[in-house]
């Protein structure tokens, strides 16, 4: 996090660090990887918030991009960097909450999903089983 020196509010910081041609793209945050990206910020600023700091609602990616254009590596990466705004939503933390403890309550296992991970790799490998 970084202290806002004019108003003592504390700005959510996630350094993201890579090697690649497109940094354009990332500038946008409209990958559908970057939704993870912002969850992750949104939940630094509502842990933060909900421990009695003041948080600011701007918070930022510190996008670290290491140069592939340079003559000689000499053992060091060189980085460009850009820092990108984002506009934290905790709206959602609250209630996402709420729906993990009562899933974590309940004695039932969830549906397969097509969407899941878990569930593709477990139905893979045969050990999806569901009474």
């Amino acid at each position: 996090m970084w202290m806002n020196q004019e108003n003592n509010k504390l700005h959510m910081v996630d350094y993201k660090s890579s090697s690649t041609k497109d940094v354009d793209k990332i500038k946008y945050l409209g990958q559908p990887w970057h939704d993870g990206w912002k969850r992750q910020l949104d939940i630094y600023g509502f842990l933060f918030k909900n421990n009695g700091f003041d948080v600011h609602e701007t918070g930022y990616f510190l996008f670290c991009n290491a140069q592939k254009n340079l003559k000689e590596f000499d053992n060091k990466l060189n980085f460009e960097l850009t820092m990108i705004p984002y506009e934290l939503n905790l709206s959602w933390i609250d209630k996402t909450l709420l729906e993990i403890k009562k899933f974590l309550d309940t004695k039932d296992m969830p549906d397969y999903g097509i969407n899941c991970d878990n569930c593709r790799f477990l139905k893979e490998n045969n050990t999806l089983q569901k009474d």
